[in-house]
């Protein structure tokens, strides 16, 4: 699953790039700026904007000025990475809980996140398939796959926060608690951002 994913940030890194290079008639200083333009006009739309911008203003260098589809492929990307790296971390602090309800917990908030990273990398793998050159209705298809499978990585993140209420007040808690948080607002900026793709194709 590591390797598809990887594969998928790849290939979008390198058809952005492609996409960028094939573009002789502007200078990469003003692919950048109207690719920035982008960004804070397609944020708007996000749940949480601020978040948006941040995330994706890194990577501005590879998005092209119309790759409004990119940026939302590259939002679950991001999703994706953030919850199997919570996930990860969430397994280690289960294995070192000295307390049984305390590792109860966060095991099966390991659990759920894992379930959340799963649907979605299915997302990010329905909006790959997405571009210019898609059929309008095979475009609208993959969006509304890739909204349900954004849906039910939400949902098992509310999963785990609900788990987490086993637990005793103390650090761990408190900052798993907050991780969760984080990452659900990533996953909320997603699935919204996919709307916008379903709804525009």
């Amino acid at each position: 699953m590591a390797a598809k994913l990887c594969i998928l940030l790849l290939s979008f890194v390198f058809a952005t790039t492609n996409s960028l290079a094939s573009s002789p008639t502007a200078s990469t200083s003003t692919k950048t700026s109207s690719s920035k333009d982008l960004i804070r006009s397609y944020c708007e739309d996000a749940v949480f904007p601020r978040l948006c911008n941040k995330v994706f203003r890194k990577h501005a260098e590879i998005i092209h000025p119309n790759g409004t589809n990119e940026l939302t492929q590259l939002a679950t990307v991001v999703t994706v990475n953030r919850l199997r790296g919570l996930s990860k971390r969430v397994a280690v602090l289960a294995r070192d809980a000295t307390e049984p309800k305390d590792a109860k917990a966060l095991k099966a908030c390991k659990a759920a996140l894992s379930d959340a990273a799963k649907e979605a990398r299915r997302s990010a793998s329905e909006l790959s398939e997405v571009n210019a050159t898609t059929e309008k209705a095979q475009a609208e298809k993959r969006a509304a796959k890739a909204q349900a499978y954004m849906s039910d990585a939400m949902m098992n993140e509310d999963l785990c926060a609900d788990q987490l209420d086993g637990m005793a007040d103390g650090p761990v808690k408190t900052d798993v608690s907050r991780r969760v948080r984080q990452v659900k607002q990533l996953t909320a900026n997603s699935l919204s951002l996919i709307h916008g793709v379903a709804t525009a194709n």
